[in-house]
């Protein structure tokens, strides 16, 4: 039998923002990159960064709020 295992682009853009945001150094330096972005592409983050606070605002509250300050 044959096992696949599917993960969405949504998923895939969560792992790494987890990543991101448990990382100090990597977590600044995202806030400088995203801050040059376009508009559209600040509020689909802006978005998933609102989510995965949500979800857990013990871990990830302050790591969130650092990034959004930054956008």
């Amino acid at each position: 039998m044959k096992f696949e295992v599917f993960i969405t682009q949504r998923e895939w853009m969560e792992v790494l923002h987890y990543r991101i945001l448990n990382h100090e150094q990597v977590r600044k330096i995202y806030g400088s990159v995203l801050s040059k972005l376009d508009n559209k592409t600040k509020k689909i983050i802006r978005s998933l960064l609102e989510n995965i606070k949500r979800e857990d605002p013990n871990m990830f509250s302050h790591s969130v709020d650092e990034v959004l300050k930054a956008i």
